[in-house]
């Protein structure tokens, strides 16, 4: 049986992001487990220094190298550099190793990638990866049966990484981890890229996921962050979800975070409430509706308002998610939209500058000479795509930030004393 080494290589540039850890990763482990194969070791280059010798002095027990090569979108920062530097340091120090690249960003800009002896992409990589390691073909694809993907093997992170622990954060949380319940999402955002590593919605059965839950609850992790690309695209399933977790009492000690779309409704509140969901991330973008149409999303500003308030009064937290830079952009609607950010009780914003990823319908619809070598471009003035200069972008973020962050620091004050934090931090004694 083989021994493999699972590499998350050190990001070009370390983000203040929240806490997390690679998934796809975890889930390889537990397909290699089930397979008889040896884990030699799991380093997270994102969550802790770099360190070349830790990785050297493991590649004479190993037979495979597995590294991942992960996309721009999620951390705001790529791997890729680092990736590559990798792979050719490991075959030039044990060529007999064999070495496997996998990720987003193969997905998105698929290739042979350099010094590594097998490339894949995101799309039914498990199942890929596992014949090669195998060495014979597999007669299930965990894409077609999606039940059959083992859970993550939780067993590789450290106690660091659960409560918290990175290069920019300290270990302040009580033990957390991350579930995914579904992959992908149907929705046409023209913004997205995600459709550029999965074109199809994948869901756990409602009962493979409930087991995932009560596996939580067992193994005492208290702050779970659902990692669906959006948890609620199938709002019935989602409710389903939650209506099992509040029948059996499997959530009652937990905080559980979401991503969510907006056409979701007060019965689903009201479950996420009894289940323990602390927080709500809801992607708005923004509140002119000829770029909302640009963006491609059907967002009701008005009902949306309603449901936050909703939200509020109940004791969920709410995260509203914006984005600026739109062509038909101006400080009209960059107005509007933050003005509808005020008016609404939103208890954090995030604001990011419109972003032509590749893999998305805008990137696609760019000029071949526009995008040559690209892997995303920031809408601006500079380029062409707005009539703002990216400084103005970023100005008008940061001082909107800190104008909302004020405005709220009543209410946030007077719903902590309420209803307590969204999530449970670490008690030192």
């Amino acid at each position: 049986m083989a021994k493999v080494l699972l590499i998350y290589p050190k990001p070009e540039e370390y983000k203040n992001s929240r806490f997390g850890f690679s998934l796809n990763l975890l889930y390889l482990s537990s397909i290699l487990k089930q397979n008889n194969h040896t884990i030699v070791d799991y380093i997270d280059f994102s969550l802790y220094t770099y360190d070349e010798n830790k990785i050297y002095e493991r590649l004479d027990i190993c037979d495979y190298v597995i590294i991942e090569m992960d996309s721009f979108s999620l951390k705001r920062s790529n791997n890729i550099t680092n990736a590559e530097f990798l792979l050719k340091k490991i075959k030039e120090i044990n060529p007999s190793v064999k070495t496997i690249a996998f990720g987003y960003d193969i997905s998105l800009y698929p290739r042979d990638v350099p010094f590594a002896d097998y490339s894949f992409t995101s799309n039914n990589y498990e199942s890929k990866i596992l014949e090669i390691i195998n060495q014979k073909e597999i007669t299930f694809n965990f894409i077609k049966s999606f039940d059959l993907l083992p859970f993550p093997d939780r067993s590789l992170l450290s106690e660091y990484i659960e409560h918290g622990g990175s290069i920019i954060h300290k270990t302040n949380l009580m033990k957390s981890t991350l579930i995914q319940t579904s992959r992908g999402c149907l929705n046409k955002c023209t913004f997205c890229q995600r459709k550029g590593w999965y074109n199809k919605y994948l869901t756990h059965s409602v009962d493979y996921v409930i087991s995932e839950f009560e596996y939580l609850s067992k193994n005492n992790y208290i702050n779970i962050w659902i990692a669906d690309d959006n948890f609620t695209f199938n709002l019935e399933r989602a409710k389903n979800i939650l209506l099992e977790l509040i029948n059996r009492k499997i959530s009652t000690k937990m905080k559980i975070a979401c991503s969510s779309w907006t056409k979701i409704d007060k019965e689903f509140l009201k479950l996420a409430k009894k289940a323990n969901i602390s927080v709500i991330s809801f992607g708005v973008e923004s509140a002119d509706r000829n770029i909302l149409r640009f963006y491609n999303k059907d967002v009701d500003l008005k009902y949306t308002c309603e449901l936050i308030n909703y939200a509020n009064e109940i004791g969920l937290y709410t995260v509203g998610n914006f984005i600026l830079g739109a062509p038909m952009e101006t400080d009209e609607t960059i107005s509007k939209t933050f003005n509808f950010a005020l008016k609404t009780p939103f208890d954090q914003v995030n604001i990011k500058i419109l972003d032509y990823m590749i893999g998305a319908e805008l990137f696609d619809n760019l000029p071949q000479s526009m995008k040559k070598g690209k892997r995303h471009i920031f809408a601006c003035k500079e380029v062409g795509l707005n009539n703002f200069y990216l400084s103005e972008l970023k100005n008008k973020i940061n001082d909107f930030k800190i104008k909302f962050k004020k405005s709220r620091e009543t209410m946030l004050k007077n719903k902590l004393l309420k209803y307590g934090k969204p999530y449970e931090v670490r008690k030192f004694t």
